[in-house]
């Protein structure tokens, strides 16, 4: 099984009435996927969500 198929039946399991297609799930995976890339960069950049190291801060007197 394929990481978009394993996604397009997670997806009809969350919600069953609205049965997905193959395309729809792809076409939400490819959403998906890029809005988490955009929301990486914009947290690299704001660090929002620290992900790098503490510096210690000198005490200069």
């Amino acid at each position: 099984m394929t990481e978009i198929q394993k996604f397009n039946q997670i997806l009809n399991q969350c919600k069953p009435d609205a049965h997905l297609t193959q395309q729809e799930a792809v076409d939400a995976h490819h959403n998906l996927s890029g809005f988490m890339s955009l929301l990486i960069k914009i947290n690299e950049r704001e660090q929002v969500v620290q992900t790098k190291p503490h510096r210690k801060q000198s005490h200069e007197n």
